[in-house]
């Protein structure tokens, strides 16, 4: 039985605490006798604060949210490395039912010879969207689509407000196909948006489209209207893999080295 410490006070940490419990490998435990550890803040900022102090304790961590250059990936990684802290980095994309059955469906060449792929990511969370959105989408891309970028170019502008909120980027892979790619983060507050995901392959022989976060069930009545979401929460099957990967002594689910392609991809085209 797995001990594991959550480092956080927030709701997403009472959340991954509620899975610790109720798993049938994992008892909830602090961080001075745990055998693991999870750092799961309200926000990425937040998470990334906290991640430092977990991994001084020398435990295998889980970090639940993504850094957003490399600069700090690196000092995370040394920092890791000098506490002898297994880390590891988990992109949630990933994880989503709608983005493993479309990496399932590219895997089997259904769609054919590949033309052409196509991620949006729009959100009114405001922040920088390379920074935000950026390593998240951009390593999603590097798992469904996996070849070396040989040419990148990099549009952005403040549509919606007065910073940086929107930026489209074009990629070339070492084959000649292109993915486009749309991150907004600064859609106005009245429109009531959350997060929208969109991925389009176009191939030869089918087009795929995938919405992962349109997941959800509509309930409407006479007294009542509601959304209730399922199969977008990422926390249970990353949680999941960390401890089988602990329990049968793998390697742990998000390396820093995958996340850092994308950093580097990102550095490379918000330097231009």
């Amino acid at each position: 039985m797995l001990t594991i410490a959550v480092v956080g006070s927030g709701a997403r940490a009472r959340a991954v605490l509620a899975e610790v419990a109720a798993g049938a490998e994992m008892l909830p435990g602090d961080a001075a006798d745990a055998g693991a550890i999870v750092v799961a803040g309200d926000s990425v900022a937040e998470t990334l604060a906290l991640l430092p102090e977990a991994l001084r304790a020398g435990k295998p961590t889980l970090c639940l949210a993504l850094p957003g250059d490399r600069a700090t990936l690196d000092a995370t990684v040394e920092l890791a490395a000098r506490h002898g802290a297994a880390l590891s980095l988990p992109n949630p994309l990933r994880y989503l039912p709608a983005t493993i059955a479309l990496r399932e469906t590219l895997l089997r060449g259904e769609a054919g010879p590949l033309l052409s792929a196509f991620l949006a990511w729009r959100t009114g969370d405001g922040g920088d969207p390379l920074a935000t959105l950026g390593p998240a989408a951009l390593d999603l891309l590097g798992w469904l689509l996996p070849a070396p970028i040989v040419r990148t170019q990099a549009t952005s502008a403040a549509l919606f407000g007065a910073t940086r909120d929107t930026v489209a980027l074009l990629l070339r892979d070492d084959t000649g196909l292109v993915r486009t790619v749309e991150l907004i983060t600064g859609l106005p507050p009245t429109l009531e948006f959350g997060h929208d995901l969109l991925l389009e392959v176009l191939g030869e022989e089918a087009a795929l489209r995938a919405e992962p976060f349109n997941q959800a069930i509509t309930i409407a009545s006479a007294t009542t209207r509601r959304r209730q979401e399922w199969g977008v929460e990422t926390i249970a099957p990353i949680l999941a893999d960390f401890v089988a990967a602990l329990r049968d002594a793998q390697p742990l689910p998000g390396p820093p080295a995958d996340l850092r392609v994308a950093l580097e991809l990102l550095y490379e085209v918000s330097s231009r």
